[in-house]
């Protein structure tokens, strides 16, 4: 009985569990009918040897597909001035040559890189206190904190499973790979290391890129020919292409091409010809190939990006964009899939949880105990334990609490977000919907000019033409019906359309008054 008690609490899938209680049952019916002389003790032990078999050909099976246990994350943090109140000197050499080491850290682990971290902070990547409470939001396996001060750098090393630390000393001066190779002598996650001379400098580009100077980048850098450099032009020029719009109507017709995109591959073709630092030049490749949708190119060149390092997220995410035959051998069912395993690598990915919160809710029934709308709940809160500060993840959480009717919920985060972002319209424009939902139209009316006063908000007139026409407001229903019109972006613009629509409505009810009173008068 102890073995059932054992195998009911372990994490075991439930079909398993019910076909052990099955077999039990139908063993301990078969011991009672050979007591009782009702059938043979031989067949009796026939049944046993068979049903044990089941048993361990299931378990088996159960382990062979239980999902891999989580990866250690190793995380390290920008050094810091010890003197300085919070404020990042922007100093990632350490972190960068790490991150430029990743692919040597054993099996079984991870290095959370610290672009990846960056990314998730965005504005407030220059607080380094947010640095160290989101670093220690992760449950890291290790935590490396490095402080500098006149005389030390001061490099703590923390087990925060194991609640253990390590303080390291070394001279101010001293040179940032002998620092690496001093860290990496006290852990066992990594121990092999390739030095590499210009970290600072890849670091400090690196960090532009982030912050979307790629103009910067390019004045500064496009004559440095270093592999490394030539590279991070390359993203800078990738990610600079990736702002332009393409119409995709118009290539069927015209040849266009985007000119940083053609830059980028006169730098990266070269490389992954001549096989050197394949994996950052394959992902931005691919990249490139998908924009342009040239999808059998993107699957070669992700892939590559994927052998090279398969632990980077951001290459799972650009895999999510390919039709699902061509992730079937990673044994990747659909786009979910492949965002989940974003995810895990990364669970601070703010674009993978995005999208998989949202691909749940609108997979979902629209009912909160729906699974659909649990997954997309289940998500968003993983990364709020993290990172709680990211509008965009609030906003999704209010824009499904709206949808569920929980305005209070909804009115509580667009509330926040209006006075930490008191220039963005979106958040004035969702409180007007909640205003208007709850037929309170005086504030909803303000909230949505206010909207449109910030930065035309287009779907503040469509909202003010519908809250006119339901007044009867008719003549500035149409106006500002008509003005969202005017603002169509594409034949898939849904408000756009419901805009036109409300023109025809508000029209066919002033034509139906006039002939009401044509008639009332004769």
């Amino acid at each position: 009985m102890s073995h059932i008690i054992a195998l009911l609490s372990g994490n075991i899938p439930g079909g398993i569990i019910l076909i052990a209680l099955a077999l039990l049952f139908i063993n301990l019916t078969l011991h009672f009918l050979s007591r009782s002389g009702l059938i043979v003790k031989r067949m009796r032990e026939k049944y046993v040897i068979f049903n044990t078999l089941v048993i361990v050909l299931y378990g088996l099976l159960w382990f062979a597909t239980k999902d891999a246990p989580p990866l250690k994350r190793i995380i390290i943090l920008p050094v810091m001035e010890k003197n300085t109140a919070g404020k990042v000197p922007a100093d990632f050499t350490l972190a960068e040559l790490f991150y430029r080491n990743r692919t040597f850290v054993h099996k079984g682990f991870i290095l959370h890189g610290w672009p990846w971290l960056y990314e998730t902070l965005h504005d407030a990547a220059d607080n380094y206190n947010v640095w160290m409470k989101t670093a220690r939001k992760f449950k890291a396996h290790t935590l490396i904190i490095p402080q500098r001060d006149n005389k030390n750098l001061i490099i703590k090393i923390i087990h925060p499973a194991e609640n253990d630390s390590l303080i390291m000393r070394l001279p101010v001066e001293q040179d940032m790979n002998t620092a690496a190779r001093a860290i990496i002598r006290k852990e066992i996650w990594m121990d092999t290391w390739h030095d590499i001379p210009n970290a600072r400098i890849s670091a400090s580009i690196r960090e532009d890129i982030l912050r979307g100077r790629y103009v910067n980048v390019l004045e500064k850098w496009s004559a440095d020919t270093s592999l490394t450099v030539r590279i991070l032009t390359a993203q800078a020029l990738v990610y600079k292409g990736l702002q332009r719009k393409m119409d995709f109507v118009k290539r069927r017709y015209v040849s266009e091409k985007n000119p940083d995109f053609e830059k980028a591959k006169s730098i990266l073709i070269p490389l992954i010809r001549a096989r050197r630092d394949r994996a950052p030049a394959a992902y931005l490749l691919g990249r490139m190939a998908l924009r342009e949708q040239e999808y059998e190119n993107a699957e070669i060149y992700l892939k590559k990006a994927l052998v090279d390092d398969y632990r980077d997220a951001r290459v799972y995410y650009a895999l999510g964009f390919l039709h699902t035959t061509r992730l079937e051998e990673l044994e990747l069912t659909d786009r979910t899939a492949v965002l989940r395993k974003a995810i895990q690598l990364d669970p601070a990915y703010t674009e993978a949880v995005y999208e998989l919160a949202h691909m749940y809710y609108l997979g979902s029934s629209g009912v909160e105990s729906s699974i659909g709308i649990q997954n997309a709940f289940k998500v968003l809160n993983a990364y709020l334990n993290i990172y709680d500060e990211d509008p965009r993840i609030l906003s999704l959480m209010a824009l499904i609490d709206m949808k569920l009717m929980k305005l209070d919920d909804a009115e509580k985060i667009y509330t926040a977000l209006a006075e930490r972002y008191p220039e963005d319209s979106n958040s004035w424009y969702n409180m007007g919907i909640i205003k208007f939902t709850r037929k309170q139209y005086d504030r909803a009316e303000s909230y949505f000019k206010k909207a449109i006063a910030m930065d035309d908000n287009a779907d503040a007139y469509m909202y003010l033409g519908y809250l006119y026409h339901r007044l009867g407001k008719y003549d500035l229903a149409l106006k500002y019906y008509r003005e969202r019109v005017k603002r169509k972006d594409g034949d898939d613009d849904r408000y756009a359309k419901e805009a036109m629509k409300g023109i025809r409505k508000v029209l066919q009810q002033i034509n139906a008054k006039a002939d009401s009173a044509v008639t009332h008068q004769k």
